[in-house]
């Protein structure tokens, strides 16, 4: 650890916008509170992934731009982070990619891919059925000027404002009130930032991690982890506590990604074999629309109380203002007759 350089030091420094030259020292948490409010997504989801068990009370979208967008703890109405997504960097700044493509396999399983100038990088989604655990298997080929890193922007307690986060034994962890995450795996760095003023998407502007923030109090909190190998998983996991979701990370990890997606496939796999056989004389292209309306229709049930459905996993049009979340986040009449109409249909 560094020499303290006092107070008169790090007021000079912060004052002259020079963050990444603050950082080093280690001594202080990130400036720029409350930093900048960011709205939820767009509603342009490409999945929905949840596991059949009620213990694990997490649901992600996936975000036809790439990443996931708003994941969800304890209910399906609760926002419990706005996205998780990656960024690749190459010689002298971020490197976008060329191309997303999802793909839907073995049930609401999903898969990535990012191509661009270079490299490809590979996500394959899914979630712990014991755990309140998002998992990410992540394959990166690039040459060696690449680089990787998860960006984590927390919404802990159906609030994007409020999140205080920090580095702990390798990986990060946040807090809002009653609810807490924890994002681990192999990092070589990691951070805890404003949104806009000292986050990850600002300082990976020139293509490297210059800074590494302990800790950032309580306002609009984005977390950056840089990532140490080309293959590696990510755990991202909610709780009651920091504790708590520090614990049930590393037990997902433990238990890695090739069981933990195993269990959560057999789990869909043996829904649908209980569902009657979809109405004849459906083209293929047809057959595949109903499979997934299926599984979607199931996953956004909730989980502590059964029969309840959300209007959508999503924030569309100006609903993503709202702050905690809009009305999709609630359960309405008229969408529960729709869901209802459609479930009836699968049996």
């Amino acid at each position: 650890m560094g020499v303290d350089p006092g107070d008169d030091a790090i007021d000079a420094c912060r004052a002259g916008g020079r963050y990444g030259a603050c950082a080093p020292a280690g001594w202080w948490g990130a400036p720029g509170a409350p930093g900048v409010d960011q709205q939820y997504l767009p509603a342009s989801k490409s999945g929905l992934l949840t596991s059949r068990t009620a213990v694990s009370k997490v649901w992600a979208t996936v975000q036809r731009q790439g990443g996931l967008g708003e994941i969800f703890y304890p209910t399906i109405g609760e926002p419990g982070a706005r996205a998780l997504e990656f960024v690749v960097t190459g010689r002298g700044g971020v490197a976008a990619a060329r191309k997303v493509s999802t793909e839907r396999v073995d049930g609401l399983r999903f898969r990535q891919v990012f191509d661009g100038d270079g490299w490809r990088l590979t996500a394959d989604y899914v979630t712990d059925p014991a755990r309140s655990t998002v998992l990410v298997d992540l394959a990166f080929g690039g040459g060696g000027g690449h680089g990787l890193y998860a960006v984590y922007d927390p919404a802990l307690g159906n609030s994007r404002g409020g999140d205080a986060g920090r580095s702990v034994d390798g990986g990060l962890v946040a807090s809002d009130g009653g609810v807490a995450s924890a994002l681990v795996g192999n990092f070589a760095g990691t951070s805890s930032g404003f949104a806009g003023v000292s986050d990850g998407r600002t300082d990976l502007r020139d293509g490297r991690m210059d800074w590494h923030y302990r800790s950032a109090a309580a306002g609009s909190l984005v977390q950056t982890a840089e990532l140490r190998t080309k293959h590696t998983t990510l755990a991202l996991s909610f709780g009651g506590g920091e504790a708590e979701a520090l614990a049930t990370a590393r037990a997902s990890l433990r238990d890695g990604f090739g069981k933990v997606a195993g269990d959560y496939t057999y789990g869909w796999k043996g829904y649908l074999a209980g569902l009657s056989e979809p109405p004849h004389g459906l083209t293929g292209a047809q057959r595949r629309l109903w499979t997934t309306s299926a599984l979607v229709l199931a996953a956004a049930e909730d989980k502590t109380h059964p029969g309840a459905y959300v209007a959508a996993p999503a924030s569309p049009w100006a609903f993503g203002t709202d702050d905690p979340s809009g009305p999709y986040h609630l359960v309405w009449s008229r969408d529960l007759y729709q869901i209802a109409t459609g479930a009836a249909g699968r049996r």
